[in-house]
């Protein structure tokens, strides 16, 4: 899969309700939930370029708390 760099257009109805409006609402921020819950760490490596797998991060990430607090940040 490639990244577009055009944008996508998506025309909306005129008639719909605030009611309708927020329903959609509603259903896309639960999908974008969804998508970032179980492909959010994926997509994050992609978008820097980097063919890892997602579990990679987290194998990488470090424990806040595995050092003593007067310790200097790894950083």
């Amino acid at each position: 899969m490639t990244r577009s760099s055009e944008p996508m257009t998506i025309s909306l109805p005129e008639d719909w309700t605030p009611a309708q409006a927020w329903a959609v609402h509603e259903i896309l921020n639960d999908l974008l939930e969804r998508i970032e819950a179980r492909y959010g760490m994926a997509v994050q490596d992609w978008l820097g370029g980097e063919d890892a797998d997602a579990d990679a991060f987290t194998e990488t990430q470090l424990d806040l708390f595995e050092n003593e607090w007067n310790d200097p940040l790894p950083f």
